[in-house]
């Protein structure tokens, strides 16, 4: 179940996408290709005032705490946090659009080993 976001447009220094996060378990983050040319990061606070980073997990699995190549698109959770942001934290030219949407679920999961194919048995079912 979604419960908000925020969209807008990366580019110019400092530049964010934000959205108050008290009540959301976890977000999904989207920034479109466009023609931005700098660093994003992902920030949390619990005062409204003093910004940290936070971990993000990409679509493929990759943890990280910015971006620089676009389009990109992953999640992040929240632990108590009562805004989350993007932020262009290094800028040279260009802009693209971004998104948060908060959610109420509170787990992200990531697949660090993928099982082989053919070879995994997951549970056992017999026919008799």
């Amino acid at each position: 179940m979604s419960l908000g976001r925020s969209s807008g447009g990366l580019g110019s220094l400092n530049a964010a996408v934000t959205l108050a996060s008290k009540g959301f378990g976890s977000f999904n983050w989207e920034i479109d290709t466009g023609t931005l040319v700098g660093t994003v990061v992902f920030e949390a606070t619990i005062d409204d005032a003093n910004y940290f980073a936070v971990d993000a997990i990409q679509i493929d699995g990759t943890i990280i705490t910015n971006v620089s190549s676009f389009s990109a698109r992953g999640a992040f959770t929240s632990v108590g946090y009562s805004q989350v942001r993007l932020r262009v934290s290094a800028y040279t030219s260009g802009t693209s659009d971004a998104r948060i949407q908060g959610s109420l679920g509170t787990h992200v999961v990531r697949i660090g080993d993928p099982l082989p194919a053919g070879t995994s048995n997951i549970g056992d079912v017999d026919v008799v």
